[in-house]
């Protein structure tokens, strides 16, 4: 896994720590288990090891029974602590092996928004780092944030109301463990072009009437 945040992660407001607390601010599963949130037991861990050792923490915090998308979520909220603006925090949060797109977005738009930062400059952030729109519009809709909120977001992002919505319903869906819901446009234009070339119309068989001839005439009939 590569460092999720290398570089920008909040080590300059620990310095002053003592060595006998960066010890104990590395021992990640201890510092969980007294109460800590994962936020500080990351930014405590960060700040242990100078702040260049995220995949480490990553793999500690995992480790310790804490999800990717939660540990990520930490990361970015430490970062965006420290000042670290939302592109920076964007690119750093979709080079994580292993994690898509719209898990990486979801997390950083939970940082942001415990961290004052605008969803919809999450959706900007995302869409500038290359992820598809709609993508970008279902990681802020997974990150809880309900669809009045996204939808307004996205809408200044620049996204269109239209994949507003699809993203929207993607995240809806994949929430509900539905796996088919992003191929239903596919599908729908799959069934339009079924059968869509002209048909030879049926043939009709004509059978000619053949006249049935007179009845024949007996000579003793004949005038």
């Amino acid at each position: 896994m590569r460092k999720l945040l290398t570089g920008i992660l909040l080590a300059a407001a620990f310095t002053t720590a003592s060595a006998e607390d960066a010890v104990n601010g590395s021992d990640i599963a201890a510092n969980l288990a007294s109460g800590m949130s994962v936020q500080e037991a990351y930014a405590a861990a960060s700040a242990a090891c100078g702040g260049g050792c995220d995949a480490y923490i990553m793999a500690q915090m995992q480790a310790a029974g804490v999800s990717i998308a939660d540990a990520m979520t930490a990361a970015a909220s430490v970062a965006f602590a420290s000042g670290a603006d939302v592109n920076a925090v964007m690119a750093a949060a979709l080079s994580v092996e292993g994690v898509s797109q719209a898990d990486a977005v979801a997390a950083v738009a939970s940082a942001a928004s415990a961290n004052g930062v605008s969803l919809s400059s999450v959706i900007s952030a995302a869409t500038a780092a290359g992820v598809p729109s709609i993508v970008a519009v279902q990681g802020a809709s997974a990150s809880g944030a309900d669809a009045a909120t996204v939808t307004a977001a996205a809408l200044a992002a620049g996204v269109s109301p239209d994949v507003a919505s699809a993203g929207i319903a993607s995240a809806a869906a994949t929430a509900a463990g539905n796996t088919t819901g992003n191929n239903t446009a596919a599908t729908t234009t799959n069934n339009n072009t079924t059968n869509t070339q002209p048909t030879t119309p049926p043939q009709v068989v004509v059978i000619p009437t053949v006249p049935t001839p007179p009845p024949a005439i007996s000579p003793a009939n004949r005038g």
